[in-house]
C-alpha cells in the first residue's frame, strides 16, 4: 500500500471558507443597495458578482467539509473530488451571470440612456470591494498552498479576477461623472467579459481532474525515476491521474528478473515509491512487480 498524508489542515481551509463567506454576503449587500440607488448597472453588475461569489464560497465551505471526508466502504479513494464538482458548479454560475450582464448591458446601449447618479457612497463601495477581494484573495491563495485545496485555491483565483472587475466599474463611474454615460455600461460589459474568463479557466481546471487527466509530463518524469532507481528492469505501463489539486494516484508496473528475491522485490518496490513521492509528495502510488519473461 502506499504511504498516505492526512489532512490536518481542514480547520484552516473552513475558517479561510467562512471568512470569505462573510465578506461576499457583506459586499453583495452594499452593492445591491447602492446599485439600486444610483441606478448604476456597473454596480449593479458587481452586485450580482458578489452574490454569486457568496454562493460559490458556501458551496466551497461544503465541498471542503465533505471532501475532507476519509475513504470509506463506497468511496475508496476519499471524497477530494467533490471540490472538483463544486469548482464546476461554480463555473456554471460564472457563465449564467455573465450571459445576464451582456443582455442587460446590450438592452441599454439600445434604448434609452439611464440616469446615474454618482455619490461618494458609489465610489466607496467599489474601493472598499476592491481592498477586501484583495486581502481575502491573498488569504486563500497562502491557506490553498498550504492545504493543496483545488476549490479554495479557485476561490482565491476568482477574487483576484474580482479586483479588475471592480477596477473597471470605478472607471466607468469616473467616466460618467465626466460627462460619458456610456461609461457604466461598458464598465459592466468589461465585468462579464472577466466572468467569462474566470469562468472557463475554473471550469478546465476542474473537468481535467473529473476526467483523470494526468499533468503534463508526468509519466515521463516517474519512468525517469524508476530508471534511476532499478538500472535494469523493464518498465511497463505508467499511468497517473489527478485525486484534486496536486494529489495524484499512480500506478506503474516493472518487470523484474526471474531470480529477484522477494525480499529484494519488495524493498525495491518501497524505493520507488518513496522516490515518486519524493517529487510528487501527495501521491498515492501503486507498484506492481511482475517477473521478466
Amino acid at each position: 500500500m502506499s504511504d498516505t498524508v492526512p489532512n490536518s489542515n481542514a480547520e484552516d481551509k473552513k475558517s479561510a471558507a467562512i471568512a470569505s463567506i462573510i465578506a461576499s454576503a457583506g459586499l453583495a449587500w452594499g452593492k445591491f443597495v447602492i446599485g439600486i440607488m444610483t441606478g448604476s448597472l456597473g454596480i449593479i453588475s458587481e452586485a450580482i458578482h458578489s452574490l454569486i461569489d457568496l454562493f460559490a464560497t458556501i458551496i466551497t465551505y461544503f465541498a471542503i467539509k465533505f471532501g475532507d471526508m476519509p475513504a470509506d466502504e463506497d468511496h475508496h479513494y476519499g471524497h477530494e473530488k467533490i471540490e472538483s464538482l463544486a469548482s464546476l458548479v461554480e463555473t456554471g454560475l460564472l457563465f449564467a451571470t455573465s450571459v445576464w450582464i451582456m443582455y442587460e448591458c446590450a438592452h441599454r446601449l439600445m434604448g434609452a440612456p439611464m440616469e446615474i447618479e454618482i455619490t461618494w457612497y458609489a465610489i466607496a463601495i467599489i474601493v472598499i470591494s476592491i481592498v477586501v477581494d484583495f486581502f481575502r484573495s491573498k488569504n486563500l491563495m497562502k491557506v490553498a498552498k498550504a492545504t493543496h485545496s483545488q476549490a479554495l485555491e479557485a476561490d482565491a483565483l476568482h477574487f483576484s479576477s474580482d479586483m479588475w472587475s471592480s477596477g473597471a466599474v470605478l472607471i466607468g463611474l469616473i467616466g460618467v461623472y465626466l460627462g460619458f454615460a456610456w461609461a457604466d455600461t461598458l464598465s459592466a460589459m468589461v465585468v462579464s467579459l472577466m466572468i467569462l474568463k474566470a469562468g472557463w479557466s475554473l471550469g478546465k481546471q476542474a473537468v481535467e481532474v473529473l476526467i483523470d487527466t494526468a499533468p503534463k509530463g508526468s509519466e515521463e518524469r516517474i519512468r525517469e525515476i524508476v530508471a534511476q532507481v532499478v538500472k535494469k528492469t523493464t518498465i511497463g505501463s505508467v499511468r497517473v491521474r489527478t485525486f484534486e489539486g496536486t494529489t495524484l494516484a499512480v500506478e506503474l508496473e516493472i518487470f523484474l528478473p526471474g531470480s529477484t528475491e522477494l525480499r529484494k522485490a519488495v524493498a525495491i518496490k518501497k524505493k520507488i515509491r518513496e522516490k515518486v513521492q519524493e517529487t510528487y509528495r501527495k501521491a498515492h502510488v501503486f507498484v506492481y512487480a511482475d517477473v521478466e519473461e
